[in-house]
């Protein structure tokens, strides 16, 4: 009688097993067209959340330089998947998975901000609502609830509890200023970085603040370069000329007083 009763509680286990499994139909590109295209059922996600793509979807996938793809589910949300079949969940971005900024990107657990890195590996977790990718060594990350806006094609967040974490997820700025307030973090970047601190009164210093500004924005120069600083009326004038295909010439105004880029301009040499 007792192995009866173990037999039913087992079968009723694995049947709650088996309904908890939700099948879903992916849009990725194939091996075959190369495009984003529909694919049908390619795996199901449990009731952990998690997405599971069969081996024959995973044998099909295009997979990038990075063995990495976007998965678009019909329900809108996008995950990574990995040539070994690994998956996690992002936030969509530019209608894709997030990108990768200085080695890590977005995610959730438990409705929480939490950064992976191209192994598909959490790398820490956070307890924001919030944040932007990593920019100049550090992101900007907000406390709940979050006031979202429409602009154009893009959602606008706003909060009053924001702050900085570094790359290792230290919260360095407290989470206490609005996000309207860019300037408390531009100066904090401007001011932790290797370069040595503003203001800037020096062209080694101006030529400093200069590169990381350009490798921040991943135009870093590529080869034998040589450059030009001038300070005119508390602006450091940076040139840089690139030898790299027909080369580069790249003009940046600097902030003697902060070292924030005014401006940057690039042309191609004729």
């Amino acid at each position: 009688m007792i192995l009866k009763y173990r037999y039913i509680i087992l079968l009723i286990l694995i049947l709650v097993g088996a309904c908890t499994k939700t099948p879903v139909e992916c849009m990725y590109p194939s091996k075959n067209l190369r495009e984003l295209t529909h694919q049908g059922v390619c795996g199901y996600i449990d009731r952990k959340n998690t997405l599971h793509i069969s081996t024959d979807h995973i044998q099909k996938i295009l997979f990038d330089t990075n063995e990495l793809q976007c998965i678009y589910l019909q329900d809108g949300r996008v995950f990574y998947v990995n040539s070994g079949g690994k998956t996690i969940e992002t936030p969509m971005v530019d209608n894709g998975c997030d990108y990768f900024s200085q080695g890590l990107a977005r995610t959730f657990i438990n409705e929480k901000i939490a950064f992976f890195d191209p192994s598909l590996t959490i790398v820490f977790r956070t307890d924001f609502d919030y944040a932007d990718p990593f920019f100049g060594g550090y992101a900007l990350v907000c406390h709940g609830p979050m006031t979202e806006q429409i602009v154009g094609e893009h959602k606008m967040f706003e909060s009053d509890k924001c702050g900085l974490i570094d790359t290792k997820g230290t919260l360095v700025l407290p989470a206490s200023y609005s996000i309207k307030d860019p300037n408390v973090f531009s100066n904090y970047r401007n001011s932790h970085n290797e370069c040595e601190k503003p203001p800037v009164v020096n062209e080694q210093q101006a030529l400093c603040h200069a590169l990381r500004h350009l490798k921040n924005s991943k135009n870093s120069p590529e080869g034998t370069f040589k450059h030009t600083e001038q300070l005119k009326k508390g602006i450091w004038i940076i040139t840089i000329i690139e030898k790299r295909n027909k080369g580069y010439k790249t003009e940046i105004k600097l902030s003697s007083k902060d070292a924030t880029m005014i401006q940057a301009m690039s042309v191609v040499l004729p």
